[in-house]
Protein backbone atom coordinates (compact mmCIF):
# COMPACT_ATOMS: atom_id res chain seq x y z
CA UNK A 1 0.00 0.00 0.00
CA UNK A 2 2.73 2.60 0.74
CA UNK A 3 4.35 1.86 -2.89
CA UNK A 4 1.15 2.43 -4.21
CA UNK A 5 0.40 5.96 -2.32
CA UNK A 6 3.68 6.47 -2.87
CA UNK A 7 3.85 6.10 -6.37
CA UNK A 8 0.41 8.17 -7.11
CA UNK A 9 1.95 10.78 -5.20
CA UNK A 10 0.39 11.70 -2.39
CA UNK A 11 2.18 13.27 0.88
CA UNK A 12 2.02 10.83 3.81
CA UNK A 13 3.51 9.72 6.64
CA UNK A 14 3.42 5.96 8.17
CA UNK A 15 4.56 3.78 11.02
CA UNK A 16 3.60 0.85 12.66
CA UNK A 17 3.01 -0.47 16.47
CA UNK A 18 2.90 -4.16 18.00
CA UNK A 19 0.78 -4.80 21.25
CA UNK A 20 0.42 -8.17 20.73
CA UNK A 21 -1.20 -7.18 17.15
CA UNK A 22 0.76 -5.43 14.76
CA UNK A 23 -0.67 -2.10 13.38
CA UNK A 24 0.35 0.10 10.51
CA UNK A 25 -0.86 3.32 9.89
CA UNK A 26 -0.51 5.51 7.32
CA UNK A 27 -1.62 9.50 7.81
CA UNK A 28 -2.20 10.32 4.31
CA UNK A 29 -2.54 14.56 3.54
CA UNK A 30 -6.37 15.06 1.89
CA UNK A 31 -5.51 17.17 -1.14
CA UNK A 32 -6.61 17.09 -4.83
CA UNK A 33 -4.00 16.08 -7.06
CA UNK A 34 -3.76 18.08 -10.81
CA UNK A 35 -6.01 16.17 -13.34
CA UNK A 36 -2.82 15.50 -15.55
CA UNK A 37 0.91 14.02 -14.23
CA UNK A 38 3.95 14.86 -16.11
CA UNK A 39 6.52 11.95 -16.70
CA UNK A 40 10.08 12.47 -17.53
CA UNK A 41 11.62 10.76 -20.73
CA UNK A 42 14.72 10.75 -22.21
CA UNK A 43 17.20 12.98 -23.44
CA UNK A 44 16.29 14.07 -27.09
CA UNK A 45 19.17 13.11 -29.02
CA UNK A 46 18.50 9.34 -27.49
CA UNK A 47 17.10 8.67 -30.82
CA UNK A 48 15.83 5.14 -29.84
CA UNK A 49 14.65 5.99 -26.42
CA UNK A 50 12.68 8.71 -27.71
CA UNK A 51 10.67 6.06 -30.50
CA UNK A 52 10.05 4.43 -27.48
CA UNK A 53 8.95 6.93 -25.16
CA UNK A 54 6.47 8.22 -28.10
CA UNK A 55 5.43 5.05 -29.17
CA UNK A 56 4.45 4.39 -24.94
CA UNK A 57 2.50 7.66 -24.14
CA UNK A 58 0.47 9.64 -26.38
CA UNK A 59 0.61 13.25 -25.52
CA UNK A 60 4.78 13.82 -25.32
CA UNK A 61 6.32 17.04 -26.00
CA UNK A 62 9.94 18.39 -25.37
CA UNK A 63 11.28 20.90 -22.98
CA UNK A 64 14.64 21.54 -22.85
CA UNK A 65 16.44 18.64 -24.83
CA UNK A 66 14.37 16.01 -22.74
CA UNK A 67 11.16 14.68 -24.06
CA UNK A 68 8.23 14.83 -21.52
CA UNK A 69 4.55 12.74 -20.99
CA UNK A 70 1.38 14.26 -20.16
CA UNK A 71 -1.48 11.47 -18.83
CA UNK A 72 -4.62 11.78 -16.63
CA UNK A 73 -4.65 10.95 -13.49
CA UNK A 74 -6.14 7.51 -12.24
CA UNK A 75 -6.73 8.51 -9.11
CA UNK A 76 -6.80 12.97 -7.42
CA UNK A 77 -7.98 11.80 -4.44
CA UNK A 78 -6.24 9.36 -1.93
CA UNK A 79 -9.89 7.79 -0.72
CA UNK A 80 -10.41 6.54 -3.88
CA UNK A 81 -7.23 5.13 -4.12
CA UNK A 82 -7.23 3.55 -0.86
CA UNK A 83 -10.71 1.83 -1.09
CA UNK A 84 -9.17 0.21 -4.44
CA UNK A 85 -6.16 -1.06 -2.58
CA UNK A 86 -8.67 -2.62 0.47
CA UNK A 87 -10.43 -4.43 -2.26
CA UNK A 88 -6.45 -6.26 -3.88
CA UNK A 89 -6.62 -9.69 -3.74
CA UNK A 90 -3.12 -8.98 -2.21
CA UNK A 91 -3.79 -7.30 0.83
CA UNK A 92 -7.04 -9.08 1.30
CA UNK A 93 -4.89 -12.57 1.97
CA UNK A 94 -2.39 -10.43 4.37
CA UNK A 95 -4.51 -7.88 6.25
CA UNK A 96 -7.24 -9.24 9.23
CA UNK A 97 -9.05 -6.06 9.16
CA UNK A 98 -8.23 -2.17 7.80
CA UNK A 99 -10.15 1.34 8.84
CA UNK A 100 -10.57 4.57 7.07
CA UNK A 101 -10.59 7.45 9.67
Amino acid sequence: MKAEIKKNEFKFKSGWEFDGIGKIYFIVKKEQLPKEIIFKGPPTKMKDGVKSFKKKHKKTFAKNNIMFAEEKRKYRHVEKLIKDLIKDSYVKERVKSISLK
